[in-house]
């Protein structure tokens, strides 16, 4: 059955550019999904039957670790691929990841079979999957290499000048974003609210001398890659 499709060819306007026969396909074949805040999209686990299409909200992509806790992959906003959905629908592997929905989500989804026509008939959607593919892939690799190389202090504090001056999260959100135990973010946001760089409220962080906080931790990781290039 037809569906108003408007939405998600307005979020992904290379689906306007294949062929209209296939166009036809996605106007019929499309499905449209709702989730509440913080209701899972896909589990890790769950067979990758479908391809999907984020219209409104986001989905954050976490790869379970064996502590019980989960490392934040990316987020994936309107307009944007599922690099993991492409990964499993070209392997027909099922999820090795999961993802949450984060505010209201509104989604559609192309079934696996479809999406196989599109990649194998239009030269249009095949480039724009491998393109994000390509894309997702060299994040995840400065993903890992930025966790591997600066301290757990220093990626707060790049995460909390680039939101501030005031960020409405819980310790157990940001902990989560950045792959850790609420327990070990609490410890640094003391710490900082020790030395004057933030006031710690309920649900909420407010930086009151970003300068300071980034002259003392946000940057030190591109001082200390600085000196490691001089002397190599």
């Amino acid at each position: 059955m037809s569906i108003n499709v408007l939405p998600v060819f307005q979020a992904y306007p290379f689906l306007t550019r294949v062929s209209p026969r296939l166009q036809g396909r996605i106007r019929s074949e499309l499905t449209v999904l709702h989730a509440d805040d913080g209701q899972e999209f896909f589990g890790d686990g769950d067979p990758c039957n479908a391809f999907p299409l984020i219209v409104g909200g986001s989905v954050r992509v976490l790869k379970p670790r064996p502590s019980g806790r989960s490392l934040p992959l990316y987020t994936l906003a309107p307009g944007e691929l599922c690099v993991l959905s492409v990964s499993c629908l070209l392997g027909d592997y099922a999820y090795p990841a999961s993802g949450t929905a984060a505010g209201e989500v509104v989604a559609a989804t192309l079934p696996k079979a479809l999406f196989h026509t599109l990649l194998d008939e239009d030269a249009v959607f095949r480039k724009d999957v491998f393109g994000a593919f390509a894309t997702r892939f060299c994040l995840l690799m400065a993903l890992i290499e930025e966790m591997s190389m600066t301290r757990l202090d220093e990626r707060l504090a790049d995460l909390l000048i680039a939101r501030g001056p005031v960020i409405h999260s819980t310790h157990q959100a940001l902990a989560d974003e950045l792959g850790t135990a609420r327990e070990v973010v609490s410890r640094i946001l003391e710490h900082f609210e020790a030395a004057g760089l933030v006031e710690l409220h309920r649900a909420q962080v407010q930086v009151v001398d970003a300068a300071h906080l980034a002259e003392t931790y946000a940057l030190r990781h591109v001082a200390n890659a600085a000196g490691r290039a001089m002397g190599s």
